[in-house]
């Protein structure tokens, strides 16, 4: 995923992804400790690349794993409960 912060979020513009659909959308990112309840809505069509830090996912049987840089996420239809940001800095 190609994008560029702009005010907290990495911006996804059209085209950007081989084989998506054409659309843009903004993938929040996370602030030191953040968490936040996964909202399929906001991650439909997205597939991400953590660009820094690291990106925590809990599912609804509580299980966690880590991302970091590098990695490439497609949330959808996955059992993801929370979003969290388990390091000191900004996961974008």
């Amino acid at each position: 995923m190609t994008g560029e912060m702009t005010g907290g979020t990495v911006a996804r513009g059209p085209g950007t992804v081989a084989g998506q659909p054409s659309s843009s959308s903004a993938i929040p990112c996370l602030a030191c400790g953040e968490a936040r309840p996964y909202d399929p809505a906001e991650w439909r069509d997205a597939i991400v690349r953590v660009e820094g830090g690291q990106v925590e996912l809990e599912t609804a049987d509580g299980a966690r794993r880590r991302f970091g840089h590098g990695a490439v996420l497609w949330l959808a239809g996955l059992p993801v409960r929370v979003l969290r940001n388990p390091g000191l800095g900004q996961a974008r």
